[in-house]
């Protein structure tokens, strides 16, 4: 039996390891990056190796540093790419034609179906705080933080147009204040420590006071 399964393993490698051979340089890339996040989550930055990564992507460490330069770079290019598709999600919601008060809303409910779907995306990026002294590091954090502010700053401003929100809010301190509220919320899912309708409140406890009660929704 252990010989057959001996068999099986062996056959599987071999079928990856075709699969892989395959590839272009850029799905093999994205799977190196799959490969890199599990690790990072798994772990942390600092100890993780590249060893494991390549393990995890059923490849040797050469190929790693084939597409990678280091374990740094793969790490900064990791931390971007979540950073970016986080963003993306959300662009996506505010492209959508519908009221601002409603794009709120459905930001998020974006946010928490993210939360759970994406759990190892989001401990890679609670564990980069950790490495928040390296420049290069806290770049890509700050301008992540940034563009999210933007965003959220920017439906404020068309609510606020269109009468949705009160006209005599800040709109960059209340778009702080809500991705603020994304950051704690994240922090306690992880920590499971988040009561079932917490957040429900929490934000609708926010949309209550930055609506204007004189014009229905």
């Amino acid at each position: 039996m252990n010989e057959q399964n001996a068999k099986l393993d062996s056959n599987n490698v071999k079928r990856w390891l075709s699969i892989m051979t395959r590839m272009t340089g850029e799905e093999r890339k994205k799977v190196l990056i799959k490969s890199a996040i599990q690790v990072f989550s798994e772990e942390n930055y600092r100890a993780a190796k590249v060893a494991d990564i390549a393990a995890k992507a059923n490849v040797t460490e050469p190929v790693v540093y084939k597409h990678f330069s280091s374990k740094k770079n793969l790490y900064l290019e990791v931390l971007t790419l979540i950073m970016e598709k986080t963003m993306k999600r959300f662009q996506d919601v505010t492209a959508k034609s519908m009221n601002p008060h409603e794009k709120m809303e459905l930001i998020i409910k974006e946010h928490s179906t993210m939360i759970h779907v994406f759990r190892q995306e989001l401990k890679l990026e609670f564990q980069a705080v950790s490495e928040i002294d390296d420049p290069e590091v806290k770049e890509i954090i700050a301008t992540g933080y940034r563009s999210s502010f933007k965003l959220i700053e920017d439906v404020l401003k068309e609510g606020m147009d269109q009468g949705y929100f009160r006209g005599d809010i800040n709109p960059s301190f209340q778009a702080k204040l809500f991705v603020g509220h994304f950051i704690h919320l994240s922090s306690y899912y992880l920590a499971e420590v988040l009561e079932d309708d917490y957040a429900n409140q929490l934000f609708s406890f926010y949309l209550h006071g930055i609506l204007n009660h004189s014009r229905e929704k």
